[in-house]
């Protein structure tokens, strides 16, 4: 399948097939994961004031700041999990999230990897959505909070 995947990608129109069909697909995830999808779609294609918290079905609340730099690491890091490639991880993990950002690898590490998390984040702006996004997921056990560079 992975090469047929190659192939494809070198024939201009099928790329664009192939991207749009993957773009459909994790568009359909997010829809499915989140309760209040249009306001993601919306931080996603608009940059706005003040703050929207995403509510995942399963409980989670991601507050982000309503823009697409929030929006797009929140995708990045739930659906494409790139911050988990080629990664070996034992049961109940303790992770170090250094420039630890709003909070959602924690978050995610916290919820999914049942995960003790470190973080540290220099920017208080940032320091303040990432330590509201813990409270109101009562991850305090779980996930400590440095407000300093490394």
């Amino acid at each position: 399948m992975n090469g047929l995947k190659k192939l494809a990608q070198k024939i201009p129109w099928s790329k664009t097939v192939c991207h749009w069909t993957q773009m459909k697909l994790r568009s359909n995830a997010e829809k499915h994961f989140f309760l209040n999808y249009d306001d993601f779609y919306r931080a996603l294609r608009e940059t706005g004031p003040g703050l929207i918290t995403l509510r995942t079905r399963d409980g989670l609340n991601i507050t982000i700041r309503q823009n697409i730099w929030d929006a797009r690491v929140v995708q990045e890091i739930f659906f494409e999990k790139s911050y988990l490639r080629h990664a070996s991880l034992p049961s109940y993990p303790t992770i170090v999230d250094i420039g630890g950002y709003i909070g959602d690898f924690s978050l995610f590490a916290a919820k999914y990897l049942d995960a003790r998390v470190f973080v540290y984040e220099p920017i208080q702006e940032n320091v303040s959505l990432l330590r509201r996004n813990i409270e109101q997921n009562g991850f305090q056990k779980n996930i400590i909070v440095s407000d300093q560079a490394v």
